[in-house]
């Protein structure tokens, strides 16, 4: 390589993010757009949630969603997904691993909010 050339880049694969609808209690959304400050976005948040509870060597205990459920949709990957999909099939149906996914994210979400009241 001569000082002049560039290295090469390499692909990291497909980078394509799917759309798709989840219904799921309005506690559950909420949970999870509050905890998505600290990952950086909606769909990081439940990419790191996801792959938690895919870890864990027990499910989370997580009552069934009681009243009306929202359609929430969210831009994931491939990959998280997959996961999703798995973990459905763990806990039931999609409302219930969601508030799984939001119960394992909570404790992040609640230290920044504890932070930002320590500052003022």
């Amino acid at each position: 390589m001569s000082p002049t050339s560039r290295p090469e880049r390499f692909s990291k694969g497909p980078t394509t993010k799917v759309s798709s609808p989840f219904a799921m209690a309005p506690e559950t959304i909420e949970a999870i757009e509050e905890s998505a400050a600290v990952y950086g976005s909606l769909g990081r948040a439940i990419m790191v949630g996801t792959e938690v509870l895919v870890r864990r060597p027990k499910p989370l205990r997580v009552a069934a969603p009681r009243g009306e459920t929202e359609s929430k949709r969210y831009k994931l990957g491939h990959r998280t997904l997959e996961v999703i999909d798995e973990l459905a099939a763990v806990y039931g149906d999609h409302a219930r691993m969601f508030a799984a996914v939001a119960q394992v994210l909570k404790p992040a979400g609640e230290k920044k909010a504890r932070k930002k009241s320590k500052r003022k």
